[in-house]
């Protein structure tokens, strides 16, 4: 279906807490990578048909009754179909997100979103919305693994520069690649030197320099909100493990740290 970019943030904020939710008990390849587009995009659009009608009743419906509805559709479906309908979706709007000609030179999240303003309102704001809608929830994933991050900038970078050109794509894909990975981090991190890689500005903002030595799995970061299913309300992270493992973890940090300020 021909979508509008307001209606597209609309099924995005339905079909990513459904990922989000998952991503403790499916491989996040599993949704974005697995699946094969041509085999499962009659499915995500059947999906999305679906999530129409609820979308036009969440001003005249009963709210609470309609996200019952919508979180019944999604978590209907397989993984790998939620992931082709957010392709899908960006797919459909990666012209408006990544404009090509503003790729000239050094490109900031900055200066991309000057370019989104030039759209005027209201499809400046949305494709804005847009864009950091995507970006939070990157950023969700990456903060539960991170891991994830190379990956995820990857597939996002290919939905985006689906519009580009073929003799342009490889000159784009690491300046919109970059992007990505910026607009995954926390912004502190976002802004450390970039001598290191993004992974590594995470890991330290989040833990401290002295945690990069420390096994990237074993570091098991938890959200400082802890989120809820959306569809039966149960918590997905037990709030006493999360506890006592974001204690285990901050005091790991600061021994590190007084080690190397007393060095």
């Amino acid at each position: 279906p021909d979508l509008s970019t307001a209606t597209c943030i609309q099924l995005l904020k339905i079909i990513f807490p459904a990922v989000e939710n998952n991503v403790e008990f499916a491989s996040v390849k599993n949704v974005y990578g697995s699946g094969d587009i041509k085999v499962e995009q009659p499915s995500a659009i059947k999906m999305i048909e679906k999530l129409l009608p609820l979308l036009d009743k969440n001003a005249s419906g009963d709210p609470q009754e309609t996200v019952i509805a919508q979180a019944a559709v999604v978590a209907g479906v397989a993984n790998e179909v939620l992931g082709v309908a957010v392709q899908l979706i960006l797919q459909s709007k990666a012209e408006l997100l990544i404009p090509i000609g503003s790729f000239a030179g050094v490109v900031t999240i900055d200066k991309l979103k000057k370019e989104y303003k030039k759209l005027g309102a209201p499809a400046g704001h949305q494709v804005q919305e847009l864009w950091d809608l995507v970006a939070s929830h990157l950023e969700t994933i990456v903060q539960s693994n991170s891991s994830h991050l190379d990956y995820l900038s990857k597939v996002f970078t290919n939905m985006y520069i689906y519009h580009v050109p073929e003799d342009d794509k490889e000159r784009l894909q690491r300046k919109v690649s970059k992007l990505l990975q910026l607009a995954m981090l926390p912004q502190s991190s976002a802004d450390n030197s970039r001598s290191s890689s993004p992974t590594e500005r995470f890991l330290s903002q989040s833990f401290g320099h002295g945690a990069l030595s420390f096994q990237k799995e074993s570091l098991g970061v938890i959200p400082s909100t802890i989120p809820l299913n959306s569809i039966n309300n149960k918590q997905i992270y037990n709030p006493t493990k999360a506890a006592t493992l974001n204690t285990t973890i901050q005091s790991f940090a600061n021994n590190n740290n007084n080690n190397q300020a007393n060095r």
